[in-house]
């Protein structure tokens, strides 16, 4: 299996339609031209639709890119997001901030490299802002601090985790004073393996974020007993879980993050509406959890790389003004229907286990709706 051969035909097909889409259409004029057709569906099927993102005339999204590790995905998406700008003159997204919170990643070393297109740094060290106001002789600030258990493992007491997720909430107070040292804070957020969740405290408020992360994992299957998704978690932690229940085909996942505010939030981690799913890649049987997961980053995460390094995501996306029935499926392959806002592309709905992204076609519907072919 040729990873690079696939990663680079799939980029390929995202970058020349984005080209095809922005010399016709500005963000808003695109928006505008979207939002007549989400009236048509409307009436056709009683749903009403509005942007991810209300753009203002003129306006153009910017965005933070947070990370906490090698930076690879973040780094893919700068240098996309480099190639359009080259192209067109212009950015469909404006990328001004390098986010980390961790000192041994490599944000700076990106950062460095790309620096020439205006970015800001923002480095806030976790484990020394812990020491520093918490516990000086902490080992291990992270674990020491975590919070989320998922179901089926034993958590400690709730009084612990309840700490530990004010401690969290506390350090996004200080992120967001460090990113606003800058200015503005952005008007939407890449998460590129940053390891914390985000917390309400980290938005000014009155302030509008659209948050993405990308997932190493199909989170269209749910637990039809629980009605959660299957494979939350990190990592090759979510692959492994597939390859357990016997999955061949392995695709990522583009989600929605919601922001933590109450400790009633505190299980919320590592979930969000479905944007879009991934090609996919068939691993050969012998591949380990880390093997798939380290090649979807290649396949499956440089796809939303593209995705929204282009602006082909998150324009062309609508969500539903209220929740309606949307449909995931079981491991049986039994449907599943969950109550949340559904998503639209262009003039399909497609969400749940019918979300965008599953079929290189989709990007031909693309073009075929705004008449680009």
């Amino acid at each position: 299996m040729n990873i690079k051969a696939i990663s680079e035909k799939r980029v390929n097909a995202i970058k020349d339609l984005a080209k095809a889409v922005w010399k016709n259409y500005s963000p808003y004029e695109l928006q505008q031209r979207l939002q007549l057709l989400w009236e048509k569906l409307r009436k056709d099927t009683s749903i009403k639709f509005v942007p991810l993102y209300e753009l203002k005339e003129d306006e153009i999204l910017s965005c933070a890119i947070f990370g906490s590790g090698s930076f690879l995905t973040g780094r893919k998406e700068l240098e996309i997001a480099s190639e359009i700008k080259s192209y067109l003159g212009w950015s469909p997204i404006k990328y001004k901030f390098i986010v980390t919170n961790n000192a041994k990643s490599n944000a700076r070393a990106v950062y460095e490299e790309f620096k020439t297109i205006s970015l800001n740094y923002v480095e806030l060290d976790f484990a020394t802002w812990y020491r520093k106001n918490y516990n000086l002789q902490s080992q291990s600030p992270i674990k020491e601090t975590r919070f989320f258990y998922p179901p089926g493992s034993i958590p400690p007491p709730k009084s612990e985790i309840e700490k530990n997720f004010n401690i969290r909430k506390e350090f996004d107070k200080e992120m967001n004073k460090a990113i606003m040292e800058y200015g503005d804070f952005p008007t939407s957020i890449s998460l590129r393996g940053y390891n914390f969740p985000l917390f309400k405290v980290l938005i000014p408020e009155g302030h509008t974020v659209l948050i993405d992360d990308t997932h190493p994992a199909d989170m269209s299957y749910i637990n039809s007993d629980t009605n959660l998704q299957l494979y939350a978690g990190w990592q090759s932690g979510a692959t492994s879980m597939m390859k357990a229940d016997g999955h061949s085909m392995y695709r990522g996942s583009l989600i929605a993050i919601d922001l933590l505010d109450s400790f009633d939030d505190s299980q919320k981690v590592d979930t969000g509406i479905l944007y879009t799913l991934s090609p996919g890649i068939k691993a050969p049987k012998n591949w380990s959890p880390v093997a798939i997961q380290v090649n979807m980053k290649q396949t499956e995460d440089y796809f939303f790389n593209s995705l929204k390094a282009t602006g082909i995501f998150p324009y062309l996306w609508g969500i539903s003004e209220h929740p309606v029935d949307v449909e995931y499926q079981s491991l049986s392959g039994k449907s599943v229907i969950l109550k949340q806002r559904a998503i639209v592309v262009g003039d399909k709905i497609m969400c749940g286990k019918n979300a965008f992204g599953q079929a290189m076609d989709d990007l031909k519907h693309i073009k075929e709706i705004l008449e680009l072919i």
